[in-house]
């Protein structure tokens, strides 16, 4: 979102030229759109799968959030995360994953980089 915002103010000379809703919504309903599945999830309706994330916006760094919409879109970023929704599913829960063996799968990591190395 932020870089689409950005390449769009440069290549047109005009700030103002895709506004951070505007790129949300294309990050959202304009994707599930794209891929003909807008019936099915890009928004949060009723009926609908719901994938969704919680973002921490209260750090210091963070401040100050004039627009929340904005400040995601332009500043935020992945480490203010703290928990993610697929289909329902809490998978990530204050920062931690729920369905990976987190342990597990860093030894089968440094297993398969011994055997590519």
């Amino acid at each position: 979102m932020r870089l689409a915002s950005l390449i769009a103010k440069v290549a047109t000379g005009d700030a103002a030229a895709l506004p951070a809703a505007a790129a949300l919504r294309m990050a959202t309903i304009g994707g599930a759109r794209a891929l003909s599945l807008d019936d099915r999830i890009g928004s949060i309706v009723a009926g609908k799968e719901a994938d969704l994330i919680a973002v921490d916006m209260g750090e210091l760094a963070d401040a100050p959030v004039y627009d929340p919409i904005s400040h995601l879109v332009h500043v935020t970023s992945r480490e203010r995360v703290t928990d993610v929704w697929i289909c329902g599913e809490r998978i990530v829960c204050e920062r931690r994953l729920t369905t990976v063996d987190v342990a597990a799968l860093a030894g089968r990591v440094t297993l398969w980089q011994q055997k590519l190395a």
